[in-house]
């Protein structure tokens, strides 16, 4: 039953996990949880204790899957999540320095474009002497990290404001 249980542990991920057993022994209990059930109860039991218990498991379940929800940010086919610090495109990790990382989450979060003047006041401490230059070279770095085929162009250039913004993906290149 434990190799069963641990198994599913990275399924604890997707959904809680109740081992039902007629095993009463404190051993097994810790076993099994530590194995990566999200609770244990064994028979004879109540129906109504299996349902209280089976109530309180979704819900706290629900509760972890809104958490982890409002770590991620969607952007068409980028997904950053803030917990792993990692960025997808279309499903599929992609590996960004530090400074990238910050520019695209910058702009994810705030959900605008930026100037350049906004956008190196953030990015960089003020006695960097980080200029419009090493915007750009950031800003090409990113758009290659993101898109090295250029298909979906996800950072846009506004030259109304003289800065930068995410692509609006609901309108057709």
């Amino acid at each position: 039953m434990i190799g069963r249980v641990r198994r599913l542990s990275r399924a604890r991920e997707l959904f809680p996990i109740l081992v039902l057993t007629r095993r009463d022994e404190t051993e097994t209990e810790i076993k099994v949880l530590e194995a990566g059930a999200s609770d244990f109860i064994t028979q004879p039991f109540l129906p109504g204790i299996l349902l209280v218990r089976l109530h309180a498991m979704i819900l706290a379940w629900q509760r972890h899957r809104q958490r982890v929800a409002a770590m991620l940010l969607q952007h068409g086919p980028l997904t950053l999540d803030l917990l792993k610090a990692e960025v997808r495109v279309e499903g599929k990790r992609v590996e960004l320095a530090s400074a990238e990382f910050r520019f695209i989450k910058y702009l994810m979060m705030t959900k605008r474009a930026m100037s350049g003047e906004e956008l190196i006041s953030h990015l960089w401490d003020s006695d960097s002497g980080a200029d419009k230059s090493d915007l750009q070279s950031l800003v090409r770095r990113v758009r290659m990290s993101l898109d090295p085929e250029q298909k979906i162009e996800p950072i846009r250039t506004v030259k109304e404001i003289g800065g930068y913004g995410l692509r609006d993906f609901t309108e057709e290149a």
